[in-house]
């Protein structure tokens, strides 16, 4: 009897709350499913169990396979376990290091298959090093560390698989259970379907949303009060603020308010707060400084761009000469004018640099009148038509790469009156300036090269340059520089 009072005593006090906060209870959860044995929450701690599980035993495997199979015995167990130990400890290490093992980290297919691929690979690598320094690579079989290095790949990417579509299907169905909390917003309800989906796909199940709209100071006094009513003695794990806007002050005394409770209050920041946020700080005696902008590249990037471009470089001149040599001259024989056609255009932070190509044009165009090519162009030579198709007139301008002007890979640069034109029609244009200009750049592999004849043509060249500065690594030059080689041969878009 006791009980039960008490029961509608707490689901009374419950009604009140929601009456006077506009209290929505927001859980979704289907209430039959089997839930499994584990949360959200320790899935990071599981995959890396059974991956130190995997690698060790896939090691032991192989090797043991090996040396049955090629030389009839079982070979040395004791140096095969400590070799499957290593890789697993540090391939565990470097995913964990990399922040990989997160949930939402696991149910992104391409992230998780470029990582496996690449820290396997290092794993490997430093693999070899140890054996060399401990000088043990006569006493380890070649044959075995391939074979465990080809099958650990297969192995890890189909449990990546399998962990995507198993995590993907209990989160939908409900299965896996998450950390139950509440979420606290002010003028309007926070929870609308995508903000709801992003909190499962999280690992939250949401039980309830207070609004507490504009209140007085007395109000929300109040309000937090009646919240804490409802959390004492409650299921509930956290507490998320949804800041979108409003008086940060106000947001603060709520989260004071909420210290009583033995609970964790994570504050989820929308808009520009967010954007602040993300951003790095550091102090500067009593007040905190918030970095609104870098450059684009690291010191360390810089130099080993820089190293990069001087030795492709320099290699590619050596390699091109008899072309160059044959290509002037038949330029010159061909029609009347200089070999080498120079054109000002803008580099790194819109420093005007001059660019070096062979001529290809019967004119000179330079200044404030200079007009894209276009098919069947009549100003076009006819070894201008062929050296353009090939993108050999582009050549010489591996000098402007050795006069640090220029980078093998980039955003192409533009006549100085285009870039003038395409600064007033695009907004993030002159984002382009924020590294030096390329020889080939993302947006030419993806076939945005050659005449631009529409904005939205500019604009597609645009969002394919920014997401290169913001995505660039030496291995992405790589590629870029190898598709480049595939877009020669096709010669799309090129007049």
């Amino acid at each position: 009897m006791a009980s039960d009072t008490l029961a509608k005593t707490k689901d009374d006090a419950d009604g009140k709350i929601e009456s006077r906060l506009g209290a929505v209870n927001v859980s979704d959860s289907p209430k039959s499913i089997r839930l499994l044995p584990f949360t959200y929450q320790s899935i990071a701690g599981l995959v890396i169990t059974l991956d130190l599980l995997l690698i060790t035993l896939v090691g032991l495997v192989t090797a043991t396979l090996y040396h049955e199979i090629v030389f009839d015995s079982l070979g040395a167990i004791e140096r095969n376990v400590a070799v499957a130990l290593f890789v697993a400890v540090i391939f565990v290490a470097i995913f964990r290091l990399n922040k990989l093992y997160s949930p939402t980290q696991l149910l992104l297919w391409n992230v998780q298959l470029n990582n496996v691929l690449w820290i396997w690979c290092v794993t490997f690598f430093l693999l070899s090093g140890w054996l060399f320094v401990w000088k043990a690579g006569d006493d380890i079989s070649r044959g075995a560390v391939i074979s465990f290095w080809s099958a650990g790949l297969v192995v890890l990417i189909l449990e990546r698989a399998f962990l995507r579509l198993f995590i993907e299907r209990a989160l939908k169905s409900g299965a896996l259970r998450g950390r139950s909390v509440i979420v606290i917003s002010q003028n309007r309800s926070a929870m609308t379907p995508a903000f709801a989906a992003r909190l499962r796909r999280h690992g939250y199940d949401t039980l309830r949303e207070f609004q507490l709209g504009d209140a007085s100071a007395a109000e929300l006094d109040e309000s937090v009060a009646n919240i804490v009513d409802f959390l004492r003695g409650s299921d509930v794990e956290e507490i998320l603020l949804v800041v979108a806007g409003g008086d940060a002050s106000k947001w603060n005394y709520i989260a004071e308010g909420l210290r009583i409770l033995p609970l964790s209050v994570t504050w989820i920041a929308d808009g520009l707060t967010a954007e602040l946020v993300r951003r790095p700080w550091f102090e500067m005696g009593p007040v905190v400084a918030i970095e609104m902008q870098r450059p684009p590249r690291g010191e360390l990037d810089l130099v080993l761009k820089r190293a990069v471009d001087l030795a492709l470089a320099g290699l590619a001149l050596i390699v091109f000469s008899p072309i160059l040599l044959i290509v002037a001259l038949a330029i010159k024989i061909d029609s009347s004018g200089p070999v080498l056609f120079w054109q000002t255009r803008r580099g790194f932070n819109g420093k005007p640099f001059r660019i070096a190509k062979f001529r290809s044009m019967s004119v000179l165009e330079d200044g404030d009148d200079v007009r894209q090519a276009k098919k069947k162009d009549p100003r076009v030579t006819r070894v201008g038509r062929w050296i353009r198709k090939t993108s050999i007139d582009e050549i010489p301008q591996l000098f402007n790469v050795l006069r640090g002007e220029m980078s093998l890979v980039g955003p192409r640069p533009h006549a100085l009156v285009h870039d003038d034109q395409f600064i007033q029609l695009v907004e993030d244009y002159a984002y382009r300036h924020h590294v030096k200009p390329g020889i080939t750049g993302w947006a030419q592999v993806h076939h945005a090269r050659g005449e631009m004849p529409t904005i939205e043509s500019i604009q597609r060249r645009v969002e394919f340059d920014r997401w290169y500065i913001a995505n660039w690594t030496l291995t992405l030059d790589f590629l870029i520089m190898l598709r480049t080689l595939g877009q020669v041969v096709r010669g799309k878009n090129v007049y």
